[in-house]
């Protein structure tokens, strides 16, 4: 499992990587496993802080 930095500095690259997505339809696969990742960081963060 990836410490808590480990997902903030992966976190940073994925929204560092959004300008890749910006020509890309909303429900392209690009777009959704982008946001399936964040997501997916975001749900074990929170869960590290609890």
């Amino acid at each position: 499992m990836k410490s808590k930095a480990e997902l903030m500095e992966e976190l940073e690259s994925l929204k560092l990587g959004i300008n890749g997505l910006l020509d890309k339809k909303v429900g392209s696969p690009e777009v959704t496993a982008w946001q399936e990742r964040v997501l997916e960081i975001k749900k074990l963060m929170k869960a590290k802080s609890h």
